[in-house]
């Protein structure tokens, strides 16, 4: 009876053998296809470590190769690690790619899974890294109770701040207690050097109330001259960027190139574009009077489907942003059933209705159709022409006061109750484009959008559109810039046009003299 059970045995201990065996053997192919400063990452014996890097200096690469490599070596059925940037489309568009790169070259045993708009790789030895975003405070709260080996946060410096101390002090390092595991911080400086990544790799920085500093992280930082792969980082890579960096015209100071193409922390705050204040901007009543209602609604499917409400109040020139919030992976149904909460609200609150903008880029104008047609859910088609001009009278707005926001969380139980914090959180970190006519991608601007639709949707905004901004103001400075630029391309123009002319006539004169 004894010899089925040996050999059970030592047909399990052969696969276990085996199967560590593979293991080492991709784990060694692995750790090969790094070079020098992803493997000086990967080979840190510290349990917090920050990565700081420039645009395409090999960071997405070496952290699905880290991924990879950490799932490997931590087999169990309950054995985790976990991967997000601000949203899950961003850590989808990261991540996936070269994580079925690196299963394709390397035969690894690892399944992709979707589900909800998320992604997760699982191994065939139970270890399962789990691909997400987090861009609010209640997105954070999803991932407390699992106990990670590794965890890696992308794009940190892209992330509001508020945001990323809770989701790393009160969600994430509790989780990584019980393993004693890793955490691992990836980013391009931000705009502001300020905040928490900042903090945790600057020797010497201060909390934002400057009394104390924070314990610092191990910090690795290189730009993409450090990346062979790249043509920067080849032979004369150095002298091709100096010339880029002459075409552009940026100085070695510059904070756009310090930041984005040396790695080094440098403040560029006329890059943010909007300035709340809470002293100014903020509000903690609905104004009295009759009021005029309006619903944005910026549509996603893998990122937010945002909301935003404001309200005007007759006689006053200020705008009040009620309530601005967001959900990943909505569906239709759930869009008819908000909107219609919300317009339920109002009726039995204030006898009244929101007009409703909803984006119809991409597939909007369908889901708006179907909205009305379906539900019953009537919409306008939300304004979106010459974004860039919209988003300075809105800056400008909340630089003059007349724009408002409730700085409150959001109460998801009502629909209509005041709450904009999320718009606020996202508003701190937001810069523009390199061209300043929208924002810059990468970065999470769902209630920002949802809130010009709003806004331009109110009747004020076409005398928000007319008026001047306010002197003195960056909208103010931006329009004198653009009226210079203007005008000077005018008068290039008309030199222009008058020198060919003026050739044209000596050209006639000379055939006429022929002639003669």
């Amino acid at each position: 009876m004894g010899v089925p059970f040996r050999a059970c045995d030592e047909y399990l201990s052969a696969r276990r053998a085996a199967g560590h065996a593979a293991s080492a053997q991709h784990i060694a192919q692995l750790e090969a296809r790094m070079f020098d400063r992803q493997l000086a990452v990967y080979r840190d014996p510290s349990k917090q470590k920050a990565v700081i890097t420039t645009r395409r200096a090999g960071k997405t690469d070496a952290a699905s190769t880290r991924r990879a490599i950490c799932m490997c070596k931590r087999p169990g059925e309950n054995s985790w690690s976990g991967y997000v940037t601000l949203t899950k489309a961003q850590s989808r568009r990261n991540l996936e790619g070269p994580m079925r790169a690196l299963i394709a070259q390397y035969k690894l045993p690892i399944t992709q899974h979707e589900n909800d708009g998320q992604i997760t790789f699982t191994h065939a030895n139970g270890h399962r890294l789990w691909v997400g975003g987090v861009d609010d405070l209640r997105k954070a709260e999803r991932w407390r109770g699992n106990k990670w080996w590794e965890f890696e946060i992308d794009e940190t410096g892209a992330w509001p701040d508020e945001v990323l101390s809770y989701f790393i002090g009160d969600v994430i390092e509790p989780g990584l207690s019980d393993t004693d595991g890793t955490l691992i911080l990836n980013g391009t400086p931000g705009v502001l050097a300020a905040g928490f990544f900042f903090e945790v790799t600057t020797p010497g920085a201060r909390l934002t109330d400057g009394r104390e500093k924070r314990p610092q992280w191990s910090t690795h930082q290189w730009s993409v001259t450090s990346n062979p792969h790249h043509r920067y980082g080849q032979p004369g890579g150095k002298e091709a960027l100096e010339a880029y960096r002459l075409r552009k015209g940026w100085e070695l100071d510059n904070p756009t190139y310090l930041r984005e193409w040396r790695g080094q922390w440098a403040s560029d705050p006329d890059l943010l574009i909007y300035r709340y204040e809470g002293a100014k901007n903020a509000f903690f009543e609905l104004p009295k009077g009759d009021l005029q209602w309006s619903l944005g609604v910026d549509v996603g499917h893998l990122d937010d489907t945002a909301f935003a409400l404001t309200c005007v109040a007759k006689g006053r020139p200020q705008v009040y942003v009620v309530r601005a919030w967001g959900a990943p992976g909505m569906t239709q149904p759930q869009r008819a059933q908000e909107i219609m909460r919300i317009q339920h609200a109002l009726e039995q609150r204030f006898k009244q209705r929101a007009t409703v903008a909803f984006d119809t880029g991409g597939l909007g104008a369908a889901l708006a159709h179907d909205l009305a047609q379906t539900y019953g859910v009537g919409s306008q088609r939300a304004t979106k022409q010459d974004k860039g001009a919209a988003i300075r009278v809105v800056r400008d707005a909340l630089l003059s006061a007349r724009l408002l926001v409730c700085p409150f969380a959001a109460n998801p139980d009502d629909p209509i109750g005041l709450g904009a914090a999320q718009l606020i959180s996202e508003w701190s970190v937001l810069p523009w484009d390199d061209d300043r006519k929208d924002h810059r991608k990468g970065y999470s601007d769902h209630c920002p959008d949802a809130l010009l639709y709003a806004v331009r949707a109110q009747p004020i905004w076409e005398r928000w559109d007319e008026e001047p901004p306010t002197p003195g103001t960056p909208a103010a400075i931006d329009k004198e810039m653009r009226e210079y630029k203007s005008k000077l391309a005018e008068r290039i123009r008309i030199m222009h046009e008058g020198s060919r002319t003026e050739v044209r006539r000596l050209l006639q004169g000379g055939k006429r003299g022929r002639r003669r």
